[in-house]
């Protein structure tokens, strides 16, 4: 079960719109589900507390398997800032049942509160400053609070919101200058927090500081803790890492374990062993008595330069005063091992190429295209070998492939490894070979970014069932034929047979956009290579979108041999579909009653999330039957 439709914002649903769930996999019975007793149901659904009846709109079923639209109109009282949820079993209403006449089960489990499914106005953080929080950088950090379906009042102040969040230290320390009617307001926060995990925060907007009537909170955006490195008796002294990219800075804190004493100043320096590589700031930290256990913030800069090598350095911690015996000069403090990752680097990557086997004596090649992108300054090499692990058997299927290095002069972007193919005429599944990429070199200049390959060889020998997706055009009145081709290629020996039916993944509207398909199954005597599937394809003068219905073929059987279906990107599979779309041609004006289709809240028919919904608001219009 899942809530199939999407608010127009992108983000909450307001009134006017549809929430529709759709209720899928439910038990029938072996007669099929197709013209079955599918009297209007009722989904309960949990908006802010308050109970909704969603309702049926339309059934989508294939052979034993069965899906249901439910849908329900939002109205302005509607306000949900967790999103909907939906208790288990909720369904009521007449019982269904197949063309059997076997009940349907449609038992089904709780849905939990769904955020992308939010109702009402709604707050929401449009970004921060640094775009990217973390402990080390909270402290000054800001974070623009935008709403949505309400706006601000007059009087916001810093009070007018809280934080949400599991750290402690955090505060608003300021609010901009918010005016009546604004939508953004930006907070500027105050933190002494020290945290070693990660960690979320979010805003919640009281409901005295905007123009609805309750509290609303933001969802959360997480912040990264910062390592904090300890000295003094006791303290811990292993390595400590932290990873920049060039250009960017990372951070780490400093804090004495232990109390320096009344009127005693330990000072700490920090240098970088590799000034070219990172550099640190402050050059120094001091404590007192008084701050000794507060976290200091020291931040890690990548240099930026024009080598393609990732590089590393060491920040060092050293006391260089203090007047305690406990803090002397040569005390070991825990060192930072700062990795720069060289935006500039190269990396190799190989592709998934495929090709037809061919018949007896035939050789043709697969070929893997390794790429290094960028292109290197200075000679590059990767090496590359059978990576064993596919279904093709190495001296049968292909000639064994030798392992071997690639060199890549600077410049050169491309290069090419060849597996030579054995053909046969065998009918089989297609058979992959695996090349792995390792060993880039020069080390720490250039990298591996896909380092497997998987090439496939293409069984052409046995007969393979594929579906075309046509197009045609609607017409204003009476039916029109489209024609899905299932093709078998090539043809078989002995009977082949393979099940249909109707997906209802469509937006077209089975039983009024076109005449409803009950599937079947095609037969395919030997020697035959191609059937047909007509969907009749009713005419009307409506404004709307093109619109598609999916045919799927299934369950393919051979009496001699192997038969295999392909889909629409040419794998083998269990099932292919066909998208056939009814293209529409009566203009974007008017209808033929002179008037414009609008939907609730004022938008065109054709904007209605949900084709059942869109056919109901037809119907209530005299428009569909």
């Amino acid at each position: 079960m899942s809530i199939t439709s999407t608010p127009a914002n992108g983000t909450h649903y307001i009134a006017g719109e549809a929430i529709v769930v759709r209720l899928g996999g439910l038990s029938a019975g072996v007669a099929g589900v197709h013209g079955g007793a599918f009297n209007e149901g009722r989904m309960s659904l949990n908006i802010g507390g308050v109970t909704r009846q969603a309702r049926t709109v339309r059934t989508l079923s294939f052979y034993q398997e069965l899906f249901v639209d439910f849908t329900y109109t939002v109205v302005a009282a509607d306000f949900d800032t967790d999103g909907v949820s939906i208790p288990a079993n909720s369904i009521s209403g007449p019982t269904w049942t197949d063309i059997g006449s076997n009940t349907i089960n449609r038992n089904h489990a709780a849905l939990g509160d769904q955020f992308a499914h939010r109702v009402g106005y709604i707050a929401s953080i449009s970004s921060t400053t640094p775009a990217a929080l973390t402990a080390g950088n909270l402290d000054g950090a800001t974070v623009a609070v935008a709403l949505s379906g309400v706006a601000f009042g007059s009087g916001v102040t810093a009070s007018s919101f809280e934080l949400v969040t599991t750290m402690t230290g955090v505060s608003i320390a300021s609010v901009s200058s918010v005016s009546s009617g604004d939508t953004t307001a930006t907070l500027t926060l105050s933190s002494t927090a020290n945290i070693s995990a990660a960690a979320t925060l979010a805003v919640r907007v009281l409901a005295a500081a905007h123009t609805g009537s309750a509290d609303v909170t933001s969802g959360p955006v997480n912040v990264v803790p910062v390592a904090v490195v300890e000295a003094g008796p006791g303290a811990a002294t292993s390595t400590v890492s932290v990873a920049v990219e060039e250009g960017a800075t990372g951070s780490w804190k400093v804090a004495l374990a232990s109390d320096p004493g009344a009127g005693c100043t330990v000072t700490i320096g920090i240098s970088s062993s590799d000034t070219g590589a990172v550099t640190v700031s402050p050059a120094a930290l001091s404590f007192t008595s008084a701050t000794y256990s507060t976290p200091q913030d020291v931040t890690a800069t990548g240099v930026q330069d024009g080598d393609l090598a990732d590089e590393t350095a060491t920040a060092s911690h050293t006391v260089t005063s203090a007047c305690t015996p406990d803090y002397p000069t040569t005390l070991t403090i825990a060192s930072v091992t700062v990795s720069v990752d060289d935006d500039d680097k190269p990396f190799f990557s190989i592709d998934s190429p495929r090709v037809w086997e061919g018949g007896a004596g035939a050789a043709p090649t697969l070929d893997f295209t390794v790429t290094l992108s960028p292109a290197a300054s200075v000679p590059a090499t990767v090496d590359y070998a059978d990576a064993s692990g596919g279904s093709a058997t190495s001296g049968t299927d292909y000639t064994a492939l030798a392992s071997g290095t690639l060199t890549f002069a600077p410049g050169v972007t491309t290069q090419t490894v060849s597996v030579t193919v054995t053909g046969d005429t065998d009918q089989e599944p297609d058979e992959t070979v695996r090349l792995r990429l390792s060993n880039p070199t020069p080390a720490g200049t250039v990298g591996v970014a896909t380092g497997m390959g998987t090439g496939t060889i293409v069984d052409d020998d046995t007969p393979t069932l594929t579906i075309n997706s046509p197009r045609v055009a609607e017409g204003d009145s009476g039916t029109t034929r489209m024609v899905f081709t299932v093709t078998l290629s090539p043809a078989s020996t002995g009977q082949v047979t393979v099940v249909w039916g109707d997906t209802g993944g469509g937006t077209a509207w089975s039983g009024a956009d076109y005449t409803e398909l009950l599937g079947g199954t095609l037969t395919f005597a030997a020697g035959e290579t191609s059937k047909t599937i007509a969907v009749e394809v009713r005419g009307d003068s409506d404004i709307e979108p093109d619109e598609t219905v999916r045919v799927l073929i299934t369950g393919a059987t051979a009496t001699t041999g192997m038969v295999h279906i392909r889909n629409a990107d040419g794998a083998i599979a269990t099932s292919a579909v066909g998208v056939g779309t009814i293209v529409d041609d009566d203009g974007t004006t008017t209808d033929d009653d002179g008037t414009v289709d609008v939907a609730p809240g004022g938008g065109p028919l054709a904007s209605l999330p949900d084709p059942g919904l869109r056919r109901a608001v037809e119907q209530a219009l005299g428009k569909a039957p």
